[in-house]
């Protein structure tokens, strides 16, 4: 990469990572961003359904040691983000993202996801060979 395409993939990371600070679940404050064409076309962070109370606010409701009142910051992205732009994008989420947001990206199309960070998923941890399955063989995956 050059050092324009370096810099730009630092900010695209930022604006990511910023956004988080939204969410409205404090167990776990997760966003997700979605680039294509050297532009950031979607941004999401993880947060109650509309007009439903938040965590924050109310507390957490714990599902198997998982906070169920709130969407994943993957599923935000992909429900607010044009279809046509969220197609062949490339994916970032701070990190490891769950076996059903995956699927959600794949029924999005998107081309890749990066996640540099491990989150314990349910001892789930995708693999490449599962991952080639969902998305296809031209899917890449940086971690």
């Amino acid at each position: 990469m050059s050092g324009r395409e370096v810099l730009r993939d630092k900010v695209h990371w930022a604006i990511t990572l910023l956004s988080s600070v939204l969410g409205s679940c404090n167990r776990l404050l997760v966003s997700a961003s979605a680039e294509k064409n050297k532009r950031i076309v979607g941004l999401s962070y993880n947060g109650s359904l509309p007009g439903r109370p938040h965590c924050d606010d109310v507390g957490h409701y714990m599902i198997n040691g998982h906070c169920s009142r709130t969407r994943h910051a993957e599923r935000n992205l992909k429900d607010n983000t044009d279809q046509e732009k969220l197609k062949g994008s490339h994916i970032r989420i701070p990190g490891t993202p769950c076996l059903d947001c995956l699927k959600e990206l794949a029924g999005g199309q998107v081309a890749s996801i990066e996640y540099p960070g491990y989150y314990n998923n349910q001892d789930f941890q995708p693999t490449p060979g599962m991952l080639k399955e969902i998305f296809g063989e031209d899917f890449e995956l940086k971690h």
